[in-house]
């Protein structure tokens, strides 16, 4: 008996209105090709102002208390085209905001505090639109994991908003791979486009690139991570690459010009998420993970 069945699939609500308030890179952080390097767009008329920051030694304590965190992260903040607009060493010692200023700041966008005197770096500043990179300096023998965050101080003011977060990074093995996390906030889901790229990256003269990067996407809620999607080789299943090669393109991505790269265009819901980027055969080398927000 032949019985038909219709399937109709309703597309997802979304809005202008939900934005990225936060954005973080946990990633081992070295020297030469495997300098930390996160950047972030911002976008619209107005200035932002936005807490950045680099945390190592603090990762190290109680109640993280992960291995190998770096000593001394010294953070600079560049803008594309019109050299450093800031740097710190430590947190406490600081030209851009004082160390209550900063404190009570991280505590209404919900960072965990920085203990007193650490050697954790941090910058408050108000932000033009543009493109951003924040590095992570290291001195040889100071390597070690490290955790960068973004946070638009007062997502509801303004006409500016983050839009894009990228990582360049060595991703090792364990805690060493690249996670990067966002926090989606408004009314209604938002679309995205993620990657993790690893072999192209020869292409801009990097010679130890990440072979065939994965991506593991996690929806995080109430302490718990859930996965929402594993994402190996971008060419499957082929039906889907004109729709991601049309997506690169409509957020101004570099193409892809190997099959071992991962890529996916996915929308999200209002939450926190992390992508974890690692090795599909458990190498080691450097990648870049990318967030794109798509246009309304």
């Amino acid at each position: 008996v032949e019985t038909e069945t219709t399937l109709t699939v309703n597309p997802v609500a979304t809005s202008a209105e939900t934005k990225m308030t936060n954005l973080s890179t946990r990633a081992f952080a070295g020297t030469g090709s495997q300098t930390l390097t996160v950047g972030f767009v911002i976008e619209g008329t107005g200035t932002k102002r936005v807490l950045v920051r680099a945390v190592g030694p603090t990762l190290g304590q109680a109640p993280f208390n992960l291995p190998g965190t770096q000593a001394d992260p010294r953070l600079k903040l560049n803008r594309n085209g019109a050299g450093e607009v800031a740097a710190n060493d430590n947190w406490g010692t600081n030209t851009t905001a004082t160390a209550a200023e900063i404190a009570a700041v991280t505590q209404t966008v919900g960072g965990f505090a920085l203990p007193s005197g650490s050697k954790d770096a941090a910058i408050l500043v108000d932000l033009a639109p543009g493109v951003y990179t924040a590095q992570v300096e290291t001195t040889a023998g100071n390597e070690g994991l490290v955790i960068v965050e973004a946070y638009d101080v007062d997502p509801t003011a303004g006409n500016s908003r983050l839009v894009n977060l990228s990582t360049r990074g060595q991703v090792g093995s364990g805690l060493n791979i690249i996670v990067a996390g966002l926090v989606v906030a408004g009314p209604a889901p938002r679309t995205y486009l993620i990657r993790a790229v690893g072999d192209t990256l020869q292409d801009f003269g990097i010679p130890d690139y990440l072979d065939d990067a994965v991506i593991t996407l996690y929806r995080q809620s109430n302490g718990q991570s859930a996965i929402q999607r594993y994402v190996d080789d971008w060419d499957d299943p082929a039906i889907h690459q004109p729709m991601l090669e049309a997506a690169m393109q409509q957020v101004g991505a570099f193409p892809l010009t190997d099959r071992q790269e991962s890529a996916l265009k996915i929308t999200l819901a209002p939450g926190a998420y992390t992508v974890e980027v690692s090795s599909f055969g458990e190498q080691t080398g450097v990648s870049l993970v990318e967030i794109y927000e798509f246009p309304e």
